[in-house]
């Protein structure tokens, strides 16, 4: 579903053009920070104390109450220094977007919230409703928009993304409110104990998105042309494909090595991060070869009518940091293993390196010099992250690469699942 609704931005970004589109995406890209470190720093909160029935009233409470005051106060910081933040990038245009930020923020706040009572419940199709509202309803407005001839700046997008987070909020308090309840008072170590947790999470949860999302924002201050940010937007909505295969397999390992770690299951749980690691390798390098072989400029020239001409060679560059998605995916494996500590230091070293070659390749390269350091970043994340689960686990490279047997037995089981059960159909 999160692949296709990449797809669906296709519409906007032709209809808008490319420096509307970067403004856009700087918006969103500091507003997905946000929430990002919202969601660990506080409503993770509701998924690791509210297992425990008699805490999940307090834990909902002390969830809501953080998330309210983070997000209301960064919300607030950046419409007050909405015109500061614009002559620092040099995009005056860009204070009107982040006037709308409190609509917008107030728009996903219920929203996000339900998805973790969603999580909490272990509700995939309660998650997959609320998701479906908030595409859905983007879609619908996206092909009126461009239809009706309303579509035509970053403000209209702005606009689009708060009616449809809205919609989605509604959505998911209409599937939850029976279950949500609040605990008007509970026992302050309790509280304390909540707070300390979301404090612990602060540091890992700040890097991690910046790393997901800073690159675009670190651009749109370096270079002062839109247009280059909104390329650089486009390239990445289609490496987001990588990341999305990612995602995808990490909703199966995550919970997987949290588990095998608390039981101590040390040889499952090694022989498991070398499968996922094999795996992973085996489904995106021939992926990105097909990028290299595939005549993705003429791809882009038809689907963007020429709007986009930088997008295809960043792409390309991006591919690159998709080849070590099989080691960076690592980092869930230290979340899992509540190596906090650890994942906040592979994620620091990371985004100082990050920053560092940002700051030095983007005035020299401009996008180009940005898609290097997104490529550094993930190589970086991606050897710090396995050095440190090697010294915890001793899993081994020559073993990874021995798994790739199991992958091929893998397909075969499937293959014989499936042409089984067809057989198994034609002669009923």
């Amino acid at each position: 579903m999160y692949l296709s609704f990449g797809l669906v931005f296709i519409l906007p970004m032709k209809a808008i053009g490319p420096a509307s589109w970067g403004l856009f995406a700087t918006s969103q890209a500091i507003l997905t920070i946000i929430f990002l470190v919202a969601d660990r720093f506080a409503l993770q909160i509701i998924v690791n104390f509210g297992v425990i029935e008699e805490q999940r009233r307090q834990a909902t409470s002390t969830a809501v109450l953080l998330d309210t005051l983070f997000i209301g106060s960064c919300t607030f910081a950046i419409w007050l220094g909405r015109y500061d933040i614009g002559a620092f990038t040099a995009k005056p245009e860009l204070a009107p977007v982040l006037a709308l930020f409190p609509l917008v923020a107030c728009a996903f706040w219920l929203r996000n919230f339900t998805l973790m009572v969603a999580q909490l419940h272990i509700d995939t199709r309660g998650r997959f409703i609320i998701d479906g509202a908030w595409i859905g309803a983007t879609t619908l407005l996206l092909l009126h928009g461009h239809y009706a001839g309303w579509l035509v700046d970053e403000i209209d997008m702005m606009y689009i993304t708060a009616a449809s987070a809205g919609f989605s909020s509604l959505v998911g308090f209409l599937i939850y409110s029976s279950r949500i309840r609040f605990a008007l008072s509970f026992p302050f170590s309790l509280f304390k104990r909540m707070v300390r947790f979301g404090v612990a999470q602060f540091g890992s949860a700040a890097t991690t998105g910046f790393l997901a999302q800073g690159d675009v924002v670190l651009l749109a201050s370096l270079v002062g042309d839109a247009a280059i940010v909104g390329n650089y937007d486009a390239a990445k909505k289609f490496f987001r494909g990588f990341e999305g295969i990612r995602d995808a397999v990490v909703l199966f390992v995550y919970p997987a090595v949290a588990r095998l770690s608390a039981q101590h299951r040390s040889d499952e749980l090694r022989v498991l991060i070398e499968k996922m690691i094999a795996f992973m390798a085996i489904v995106i390098v021939p992926i990105v070869l097909l990028v290299w072989i595939l005549p993705i400029d003429q791809v882009f020239h038809w689907v963007f009518k020429g709007k986009y001409q930088l997008a295809p060679d960043l792409f390309r560059l991006l591919s690159f940091a998709a080849l070590a998605i099989p080691f960076s995916m690592n980092n869930y494996v230290l979340l899992g293993m509540s190596q906090v500590r650890r994942l906040f230091l592979a994620t620091a070293i990371t985004v100082a390196i990050f920053v560092l070659i940002s700051l030095i390749a983007v005035p020299l390269l401009g996008a180009k010099g940005q898609g290097l350091a997104l490529v550094a970043s993930f190589w970086v994340l991606g050897i710090l992250s396995v050095v440190m689960v090697r010294k915890l686990t001793g899993i081994s490279l020559r073993n990874v690469s021995g798994r790739w047997r199991d992958a091929l037995e893998f397909v075969r089981a499937l293959l014989r699942r499936a042409f089984g059960r067809r057989t198994s159909n034609h002669d009923l």
